[in-house]
C-alpha cells in the first residue's frame, strides 16, 4: 500500500504550476449508513452476487486553477476551498475474493444527476473477477440532485464557491440549446473543484488512514474510468491533474485510465474558463506514463476523431484506441422513447468486460494490451460500411463479424425540432434484422450460421477481445435464440 498520510493541503503553494508536483492530501471520510428510510442514491442489491455497496461522505480542500498560456501550466485562483462529496463503494463481502484492482468511476452527471454507466456495462467482469468499484460524485449539479432525492442524507455535501459577476459558464451539450448553465453549475458552486476531489479520492483509497473505506483490502492498483461527459472530465484531468497531483512518494494517484466516448465536449478547467478551440492540443490525450485506454463507439466516432492516436507500447506512454464497430454510446431510455426505431441490440458490455480484464492483466502480469484496427472513415468523415450495412473495421464483436442484422449506431428522432431528442438519438443505436431470404443467402442453413458464429467467438476469445466466460455465454445464448431460416 502506498501511504499518503501527513500531507500538505492541495494548492497550498500559491501560483503553483503544472511542472511543480503537489502532494495530494488524504481527505476525511465518514460512513453514511443505510437505513430503511434512507439508502444511497444508485444503491444496488448485490447480496446474491457476494457484493455490498457502502457510501461515504468525503471532505477535503481543493484549489480552483486557471490555465496559463497555451500549454498545461496552471495557476491557482486563490486559497484552497472546502468541498464535500461522496464515494459509493461496491466491494466483495469476502475480502479474500478481492483481486487487488480498484476501478474508480467518475459518476456521469449528463442527465443532471449521478449515473454509473461504466459499472452498468462492465459489472459482470468487475464482480466475477473480484474487483472493487468506487463511484465518485464530481459535479455540483449532481450534488443538487442528491439533495433533492434525500435532503437529510446529503445535506453535508457541496462544491460551494461564490463566482464573480463576470463569470460566464461555458456552453453545455453541443446542439442542445440552454443546456449550459443548467448542466454546469450555479454561481454559488464550482466545477473546477473536481480535479482536487478526484485526486484526493484516489489518495484516500491508497492511504493508511483509518477512514479509508478499503483499508482492510490494501488495493494494489487503482484506475480511473468514465463514460461520456465523465470521460471528458478525465481528458482535462490528464492535462491539469495527473501530471502535478502526486502521492507522497512522487507516484501518480492513478495507475491507468479508461475513457469511453470521450471527446464530444470540452470540460473547462473551471466553470468560468472559456472552452478550448476544437483543434486545441489540450483537447487531445497526452502521454501520461500510465496506460490510457480510449474506447469509442461508432455513434460518436466521427465527432471525436481528434482523440485518435497511434497505439503505443512505450513504457512512457502506453496507449490503446479501441473503436467498437456498430456499438452505441448511450442506452435507449426505458420510457418515452424519443427515437423512431427499436433499440439497438449490440451491447457495449462484451467489449468493456474485455477491456477491464486486459487492463488487469497488463497491470498485474505485464501482458501486452491487444490491438485492433480502427474503423474506416472516408475523407468526408463518413463511416465505411460493408455489404450488410455494418461499419467496416474496428473491434468487431461476433454479432458484427457474422451478422444476422445491420447495426446502426444512430437512431432517427421522432421530432427533428427537439434538440434534446436529436442529441439522444444520435448516440443510441438501432437494429435492422435480416429477413429469412437474406439469412439463407448468407449462410444457407441455421447450422452453418452457428458453426461460423462459434468460430468467430473462438477467434475473438483467442485474441482477448472476449472474456472466456462471455464467449461461453454468447455461444449458448445464440444457440438458443438464432432463428430458423
Amino acid at each position: 500500500m502506498i501511504a499518503a498520510g501527513a500531507l500538505a493541503a492541495a494548492g497550498a503553494v500559491p501560483n503553483a504550476r503544472a511542472a511543480e508536483a503537489q502532494i495530494v492530501p488524504t481527505p476525511r471520510a465518514l460512513p453514511m449508513p443505510s437505513t430503511p428510510a434512507s439508502r444511497p442514491f444508485l444503491s444496488r442489491n448485490l447480496a446474491a452476487r457476494g457484493y455490498v455497496d457502502e457510501e461515504y461522505a468525503v471532505r477535503g480542500q481543493a484549489t480552483v486553477v486557471d490555465r496559463v498560456g497555451e500549454g498545461d501550466e496552471v495557476v491557482a485562483r486563490g486559497a484552497p476551498v472546502p468541498y464535500a462529496t461522496r464515494l459509493l463503494v461496491r466491494r466483495p463481502v469476502d475480502a479474500r475474493r478481492f483481486s487487488g484492482l480498484v476501478v474508480v468511476e467518475l459518476l456521469n452527471p449528463t442527465t443532471l444527476q449521478d449515473d454509473d454507466p461504466v459499472w452498468t456495462a462492465a459489472q459482470e467482469e468487475l464482480v466475477r473477477a473480484g474487483h472493487v468499484w468506487v463511484g465518485v460524485t464530481i459535479k455540483p449539479v449532481a450534488i443538487a440532485a442528491l439533495k433533492a432525492a434525500d435532503a437529510q442524507r446529503y445535506a453535508p455535501l457541496g462544491f460551494a464557491f461564490q463566482q464573480s459577476p463576470e463569470c460566464r459558464p461555458a456552453p453545455g451539450l453541443p446542439g442542445v440549446p440552454g443546456s449550459g448553465e443548467a448542466m454546469l453549475a450555479s454561481p454559488a458552486s464550482e466545477n473546477g473543484l473536481a480535479w482536487g476531489a478526484i485526486a484526493q479520492a484516489g489518495a484516500l483509497l491508497r492511504s493508511g488512514s483509518r477512514e479509508n473505506p478499503l483499508r482492510d483490502l490494501e488495493p494494489r492498483r487503482i484506475v480511473a474510468a468514465g463514460l461520456g461527459e465523465s470521460a471528458d472530465y478525465l481528458v482535462t484531468f490528464l492535462h491539469v491533474g495527473h501530471p502535478r497531483l502526486r502521492l507522497g512518494d512522487g507516484a501518480p494517484v492513478f495507475d491507468g485510465f479508461v475513457l469511453v466516448g470521450a471527446g464530444l465536449a470540452d470540460v473547462p478547467v473551471n466553470q468560468c474558463a472559456p472552452p478550448l478551440p476544437q483543434q486545441d492540443a489540450r483537447r487531445q490525450l497526452p502521454p501520461s506514463r500510465v496506460p490510457v485506454i480510449s474506447v469509442a463507439t461508432s455513434a460518436e466516432l466521427t465527432r471525436t476523431l481528434h482523440l485518435r492516436r497511434e497505439d503505443n507500447d512505450d513504457p512512457g506512454d502506453p496507449f490503446r484506441r479501441y473503436e467498437i464497430a456498430g456499438a452505441s454510446l448511450a442506452p435507449r431510455p426505458g420510457d418515452g422513447n424519443p427515437c423512431e426505431e427499436p433499440p439497438g441490440e449490440l451491447p457495449l458490455s462484451w467489449a468493456l468486460n474485455a477491456v477491464v480484464a486486459n487492463l488487469s492483466q497488463f497491470l498485474f502480469q505485464g501482458m501486452a494490451l491487444p490491438r485492433t484496427p480502427l474503423v474506416s472513415v472516408d475523407a468526408d468523415g463518413q463511416l465505411g460500411r460493408d455489404g450488410f450495412g455494418n461499419v467496416i473495421g474496428g473491434w468487431r464483436l461476433p454479432q458484427v463479424q457474422v451478422p444476422l442484422a445491420s447495426y446502426s449506431p444512430h437512431s432517427t428522432p421522432r421530432r427533428a425540432d427537439d434538440a434534446a431528442s436529436v442529441w439522444r438519438c444520435s448516440l443510441t443505436g438501432s437494429t435492422r434484422r435480416f429477413d429469412s431470404a437474406e439469412m439463407k443467402r448468407l449462410y444457407g442453413t441455421r447450422a452453418e450460421y452457428l458453426r461460423r458464429f462459434d468460430a468467430a467467438v473462438a477467434e475473438a476469445a483467442a485474441a482477448r477481445l472476449l472474456v472466456p466466460a462471455d464467449a461461453t455465454a454468447l455461444k449458448a445464448a445464440t444457440a438458443r435464440t438464432a432463428p430458423n431460416f
